[in-house]
């Protein structure tokens, strides 16, 4: 593996990273990142070859518990049998919604994510104004927003019981079929 590494360095690409894992004196099992740097003379012929290793065991380490951390909030989010809905704060517009807001909204995924909170707004609700006077001022990490009428695609409305954590909004949704 080393042979190869160092046949691989050419004047066109002097450099080749490599990790991998190591075992100390002690018996610990450490990962390392080599970086090999070849220098040519004038006829393209390899030289000298400096070579600088760090541990990169804990950054690794920290990668592997950010990448499981993220796949069980994706996996909690995406399997939440209650509408979810993630919205950016400067621009109220979606960033992420789960199935069950796609099935609950009628809306395809992408319409969602093309939509804003103010989309979802019933003309003339008085809590959509307190929301908006709000945005942008220091807040609880979890609001409780309360009782909403929001749009639906194929009924003139829903009641959805909001809560705020930042800002993800979680709804427990109820149909009410006007007319």
């Amino acid at each position: 593996a080393i042979l190869r590494k160092i046949q691989s360095i050419t004047p066109e690409h002097p450099l080749a990273v490599d990790t991998h894992e190591s075992v100390t004196a002690s018996g610990v099992r450490r990962w390392q990142e080599w970086t090999d740097r070849g220098l040519f003379d004038a006829e393209g012929k390899l030289v000298e070859l400096q070579s600088t290793g760090r541990d990169v065991t804990d950054a690794l380490l920290a990668r592997a518990a950010l990448e499981d951390s993220e796949e069980r909030y994706r996996l909690l989010f995406d399997g939440n049998p209650m509408p979810m809905l993630v919205y950016d704060l400067e621009t109220q517009r979606f960033v992420a919604v789960n199935d069950a807001c796609v099935k609950q909204y009628g809306y395809s995924r992408e319409e969602l994510l093309r939509m804003t909170v103010s989309d979802l707004a019933v003309p003339g609700d008085p809590y959509y104004q307190v929301f908006l006077d709000g945005l942008g001022k220091p807040r609880p990490p979890v609001l409780h927003v309360g009782l909403r009428q929001q749009v639906r695609r194929d009924v003139a409305g829903v009641c959805a019981f909001v809560r705020e954590h930042d800002h993800l909004a979680w709804a427990r949704i109820g149909v009410r079929l006007d007319g």
